[in-house]
């Protein structure tokens, strides 16, 4: 066999014991003749300072927290550290140099704020703390735990005010806490609860400083909008006269604000109204915006209008809610109809011992009708829909004449025995649930002016085609008319005329509507109306509208699509849709602003009409409240008063 080379290892002399390595804490001594060479050895227990730069790791409290992906490693084995480094981000670092490394470490520990990390790492030691460092760490946190009382103080301010409720609830809101916290055995829960300032004074005074808040952030943005909306909403039920201003912006976002709230006494001729609504639009600016005026009830007469255009307001004024009094009763005004159901209301609420359903419906009765305005003839019967639970109780109050013959009941007995009466209660019922179903869709958030007429419209073909479906006895969205109809042979084609006469009051309540109706099918598809049908300052962009690939491509109507259009391009066009964006389109805020006050009112019976403007702000306002904020300039206030 041949021999094996003898390699260069082979030749060297071997090594003997006393030549071998000795550790001994961490140091590595070898002897080769007369010199010693001292090495430092990681041990991998330890958390090592050259990791940093290997792993891009730091060292935490007992555990490593890793730059890159910020994840706290709570091993400090090497292994451990190196497995992550290899698994995750190996790959991203593995063609950079000891230089490049050196630079991505600075950037990472600069762009983590890891500086409470790093001053626990090994060879950093902690500064000692003076007297006035830990006085000063104190202050600090005393002032944070102010501020967070303070700040649960006006957010429980705030709440009241939204729910209506009195200013004492504040304490049941507190004593509740306490309890809840002394239940658990938290006693720190505790002191913080008894140390809130809840007191009746103290949340009036935080729903003023809200208030002023609000009113000043709702200044600004009528300042800075695009365009705002006004409202004017004449309450007779509770005699309060209410502005709102919808606020718009360039980017779409909107909001609608409470700006006044008054008596009406003061207010019972349109030149006082107008003046007022004058006042309080130069208390936040012009009229320079405004692209519409929408209001409750009152009629828009030439000399109204006149006054109206004297003081600069010369947009679009619209109804925005439908009033049913004024709808059904208007034509059933001169019936005897309303007489009859009137005296079986009497007859209701001055019965001696009614039983079962008849006696709550007595006891409602009482309770609205002792709330209602002198002048609201009608409003009482048509606002909680009397005219379906009367029908729907015939047979619990024939029962109760037949038991009692009280004096004047026998008439209310015969109304019940004639078929023409119960086919008009039977209608008045329905139509009443419709009239309240549309109110129902016009209180819907966020709805603009094309919404509004959109839920108008579809109600008056409703009613159209009810017509035709009474000439041939159809009752499927008469309820109440199919009902009496199983009961007994009716024939209502002889109230078609009331029908018409509701159809032809919607025509002339909301006229403007109709007269509006290209700019909402232009707003509501820009792609599909006919150009020469629109103003001529968007019809040259219209042009370049509908020829565009992209946007014909595009399944958005509505808003969405002017949210879309590029200003550069279509200007107009966007400018016209956020006028129209802009324009009342719900009674949302009316109806939260009347059962605001009708709660403030069972409470606070003494207070006037205009005490209730900052609570109502308040408790309506969508505006986004800081209240940390709010606190710390409040804090900052009282700092300098007590310097000056």
């Amino acid at each position: 066999m041949p021999k094996r080379k003898s390699s260069e290892s082979d030749t060297q002399p071997r090594k003997s014991r006393s030549d071998k390595k000795t550790r001994k804490s961490g140091v590595e001594t070898e002897k080769s003749g007369n010199s010693m060479k001292k090495l430092l050895v990681e041990d991998p227990n330890q958390f090592s300072d050259l990791w940093e730069l290997s792993y891009f790791v730091v060292r935490n409290d007992g555990g490593a927290v890793c730059l890159v992906c910020r994840k706290v490693l709570p091993s400090i084995i090497k292994s451990d550290i190196e497995q992550h480094y290899l698994e995750l981000h190996k790959e991203q670092f593995s063609d950079c140099s000891c230089e490049d490394k050196i630079e991505i470490l600075k950037k990472l520990k600069n762009s983590n704020c890891l500086l409470p990390l790093l001053v626990n790492s090994p060879g950093r030691q902690k500064p000692p703390k003076t007297v006035q460092t830990v006085q000063t760490e104190l202050a600090e946190k005393e002032i944070t735990s102010v501020e967070r009382r303070m700040s649960a103080s006006y957010a429980i301010a705030l709440r009241i005010a939204q729910e209506g409720r009195p200013f004492t609830h504040g304490y049941a809101i507190q004593e509740s806490s306490i309890e809840y916290a002394r239940s658990l055995g938290d006693k720190e829960m505790m002191k913080d609860y008894e140390s809130l300032a809840l007191s009746k004074t103290t949340v009036s005074r935080r729903i003023s400083e809200l208030d002023l808040n609000i009113e000043r952030k709702i200044k600004s943005q009528l300042e800075n909008c695009q365009y705002f909306s006004l409202c004017l909403c004449e309450d007779i039920r509770k005699n309060h006269l209410m502005i709102f201003a919808r606020i718009t912006q360039s980017d779409f976002t909107t909001n609608e604000e409470l700006l006044h709230l008054t008596s009406m006494q003061h207010f019972l001729k349109d030149d006082s109204i107008v003046d007022f609504l004058e006042q309080t639009i130069n208390k936040f600016g012009n009229f320079l915006k405004c692209s519409g005026l929408s209001m409750s009830r009152r009629k828009f007469g030439i000399s109204f209008e006149n006054l109206l255009q004297n003081c600069g307001i010369t947009c679009p004024k619209y109804p925005f809610k439908v009033e049913i009094e004024t709808l059904i009763g208007k034509a059933f005004e001169n019936n005897q109809t309303i007489k009859r159901i009137e005296q079986i209301i009497n007859l209701i609420m001055e019965m001696k011992e009614p039983s079962g359903h008849l006696k709550a419906f007595a006891k409602e009765t009482k309770m609205v009708y002792r709330q209602l305005a002198v002048h609201s003839k009608l409003l009482w019967l048509f606002q909680d829909n009397y005219f379906e639970k009367i029908f729907t109780s015939q047979e619990d109050i024939i029962r109760y004449i037949k038991i009692n013959d009280e004096p004047g009941s026998a008439h209310c007995r015969e109304f019940f025995e004639d078929s023409h009466f119960l086919s008009e209660l039977a209608l008045l019922a329905d139509l009443t649930t419709m009239s309240e179903k549309l109110n129902r869709n016009l209180q819907q958030p966020d709805q603009c002016i094309a919404d509004l007429i959109n839920n108008i419209r579809g109600f008056r073909n409703k009613l159209q085609i009810l017509t035709k479906q009474i000439e041939k006895n159809e009752f499927d969205e008469l309820p109440c008319c199919d009902q009496l109809a199983k009961m007994c042979s009716v024939n209502l084609s002889e109230f078609t005329p009331i029908i018409q006469g509701m159809i032809e009051e919607l025509n002339n309540h909301f006229r403007i509507f109709f007269e509006m109706d290209a700019d909402i099918k232009l707003f509501e598809n820009p792609l599909s109306v006919r150009i020469e049908y629109q103003r001529p300052e968007l019809q040259f962009e219209l042009c370049y509208l509908q020829a565009d690939a992209v946007l014909i491509g595009r399944r958005l109507r509505g808003i969405e699509f002017f949210k879309m259009l590029n200003q550069e391009h279509y200007p107009k066009l966007k400018d016209f849709g956020l006028r129209i964006f802009s324009m009342f389109g719900s009674s949302k805020i009316y109806e939260t602003a009347h059962c605001i006050i009708r709660s403030i009112a069972s409470v606070y019976s003494s207070k006037t009409t205009d005490g209730y403007s900052e609570i109502v702000r308040v408790g309506t306002s969508t505006t986004p409240l800081d209240i940390l904020e709010l606190v710390r300039n409040r804090k900052s206030l009282v700092k300098l008063q007590n310097k000056v």
